[in-house]
């Protein structure tokens, strides 16, 4: 993608600066003809009046006017010459916008074809990951993640898509930087403690890590299906950082950003499980909830971004 081109702001105070000169230019043009045509309506009358009356002033009267006149005839030439300039300024200045106007169009036709063909590449590339990371999943029906076995009412692993998640620890990663109790000497913000609810095997952890957009002092994830714990330890390297508990009882306390998925379907048991979360979360800690039931009921809770579910807890 192309810098953001300036020039085009530069051009445009630039018009904006030629009008206001050739606006004032208007003005004072105007007020010194007011002012030269009522000297000369004023000699005008006095010869009139002292045709029908001679006047012993006459001559007086009629030497300061026309004293007047020509002080106010010189001022209406300099009046005349910057009115010309301040036009030829705008003019110069209006093609100039005219000309920049018209690359910045040219060139936000050319940005709007690369974002497209970067989003193509991203959905290609997205589309790539989950063929290597979730093969199985993608193999698995949609009845088979409906529900886990054994356990009524929780989701079996729902892959996220790998560009959406990405974006997600973009933004996230963008706030944690503006955030004053993330902050850093050297890096944009301290390393997080992340945790993936709900892992399955752990391909989440696995794309954080390898991406490395977000700073992770540690990586954390659990799932309470222990085959697919085992799966992502065999598969990703991910020995130390893939556990098998319930999101019911977990501990939340340990982590800086959660990331959680909605592991269940049961609208009762979603509830039951955001209460447990958001009370055991840490203080500042952050939440990236992908369809919450409601977190609006939690006034610790801080929306940081509704679009994206970001949420912090702040009280």
């Amino acid at each position: 993608m192309h810098a953001p081109d300036t020039s085009q702001d530069r051009a445009s105070s630039r018009l904006h600066a030629a009008l206001g000169t050739l606006d004032s230019a208007m003005i004072e043009l105007d007020e010194v003809q007011k002012k030269f045509d009522a000297v000369s309506g004023r000699i005008d009358t006095l010869l009139v009046n002292t045709t029908k009356s001679p006047s012993a002033n006459l001559g007086a009267n009629l030497r300061s006017l026309n004293a007047r006149s020509e002080m106010l005839r010189k001022a209406l030439d300099r009046a005349r010459r910057n009115f010309a300039s301040a036009r030829k300024g705008y003019h110069q200045a209006s093609q100039a916008y005219a000309s920049k106007h018209e690359q910045h169009t040219d060139a936000l036709a050319l940005a709007q074809v690369e974002l497209a063909e970067a989003e193509r590449c991203k959905g290609a590339l997205s589309r790539s990951i989950s063929a290597w990371f979730d093969p199985k999943d993608l193999a698995r029906g949609t009845q088979d993640v409906q529900t886990l076995k054994g356990h009524e009412g929780s989701f079996g692993y729902l892959p996220i898509n790998p560009a959406r998640f990405f974006d997600l620890l973009i933004l996230i990663e963008r706030v944690l930087a503006l955030d004053p109790d993330y902050d850093d000497p050297v890096l944009r913000h301290r390393p997080v403690r992340f945790l993936d609810v709900g892992c399955g095997t752990g391909r989440n952890l696995a794309l954080a890590r390898t991406g490395n957009v977000l700073k992770t002092q540690a990586l954390a994830g659990f799932d309470i299906d222990a085959t697919r714990i085992a799966e992502g330890k065999a598969a990703f390297g991910l020995d130390a950082e893939l556990s098998v508990a319930d999101a019911m009882t977990y501990d939340y306390a340990g982590h800086d950003v959660i990331f959680s998925f909605r592991p269940f379907h049961d609208p009762d048991m979603m509830q039951r499980y955001e209460s447990h979360l958001v009370a055991s979360m840490q203080q500042a800690a952050y939440l990236i909830a992908v369809l919450p039931e409601d977190l609006v009921r939690f006034p610790e809770l801080s929306c940081v971004s509704g679009a994206h579910g970001i949420w912090k807890k702040t009280g």
